[in-house]
């Protein structure tokens, strides 16, 4: 319950002062950065960094937790010889983690940005409905929204397979 309200509280403080920056922004940062893009980013970016902010550190002091005290039984009970042999791979175990992290990074990086562009995109074409139906462009805005969107699915999908 206080968790929830804790970030409850915190995500409304945070929108709020994103907002009460974007609003001070000159003219010229709304022409380079669609309104679409930056509504996807506050309401995704906030969400991450509430969960995280309050739910990461607890998680990882449980997990580091059970590793030590997992580690330390086993100590308790396998012989030293063994228990040192079995430990050796570890580091590499964890570079290659890490590394593969940094690729699931790239990916969810191309897929947040594929995701803010047909945000992007779609409020612009919503915005300028007009136009588009004066030019009878409708069937290529879908088309155009489609592959963007399928687009956003293979880099999604790509970062799961890998994970």
């Amino acid at each position: 319950v206080y968790v929830t309200r804790a970030q409850t509280t915190f995500l409304k403080n945070l929108r709020s002062g994103v907002m009460k920056a974007l609003l001070q922004q000159d003219f010229e940062y709304f022409d380079k950065n669609p309104a679409g893009a930056l509504q996807e980013r506050l309401n995704r970016d906030a969400e991450q960094l509430g969960s995280n902010i309050i739910e990461l550190p607890k998680n990882i002091l449980g997990k580091v937790t059970c590793i030590l005290l997992a580690t330390y039984q086993v100590s308790l009970v396998c012989p030293m010889h063994m228990f040192i042999i079995a430990m050796l791979p570890l580091p590499i175990a964890a570079f290659l983690q890490y590394k593969l992290d940094n690729i699931i990074n790239g990916f969810d990086s191309r897929g947040r940005k594929l995701a803010e562009e047909a945000a992007a995109g779609t409020a612009e074409v919503l915005k300028e409905i007009r136009t588009v139906r004066q030019f009878a462009t409708e069937r290529r805005e879908t088309a155009r929204f489609a592959h963007s969107e399928l687009l956003r699915a293979e880099v999604t999908e790509r970062a799961r397979v890998i994970s």
